[in-house]
């Protein structure tokens, strides 16, 4: 029987998903097996800057679940640090490296960079 999954509406945290860079937050994404088999499955949530672009943060997890069943699977990724803005929302479920479902998110999730320094300790001479 050839794998299937079903993605539902991902949610994250809050209603207003803008973060600190660096920080890491947590995505709970609805999935559902409409086969009667089990399948182990590998889930890889990623952002990208530019809608098909390159990946710049991404968490991955895998989980088994039975035919017919529907789950709800929490995946922690950590913000990006590099440049701040609206990153668009992938998701990639595999079985056995064979990519079987991708999941494009509706919403963006905004990292903001505020303005840091570090000083000291001053050295005098």
């Amino acid at each position: 029987m050839k794998p299937k999954v079903k993605v539902g509406r991902v949610t994250l945290e809050m209603a207003d998903p803008t973060f600190g860079y660096g920080t890491s937050h947590t995505a709970h994404v609805p999935v559902s097996n409409p086969t009667p088999e089990s399948f182990v499955y590998d889930l890889i949530l990623y952002l990208a800057l530019t809608e098909g672009g390159a990946r710049v943060a991404e968490a991955a997890i895998s989980f088994a679940l039975a035919g017919g069943a529907s789950a709800t699977k929490d995946v922690t990724v950590t913000m990006p640090g590099a440049s701040g803005g609206p990153y668009h929302v992938y998701i990639d479920v595999s079985v056995a490296g064979v990519v079987i479902a991708r999941y494009i998110a509706t919403d963006t999730v905004n990292v903001e960079v505020t303005p840091e320094i570090d000083i000291g300790p001053i050295v005098w001479d």
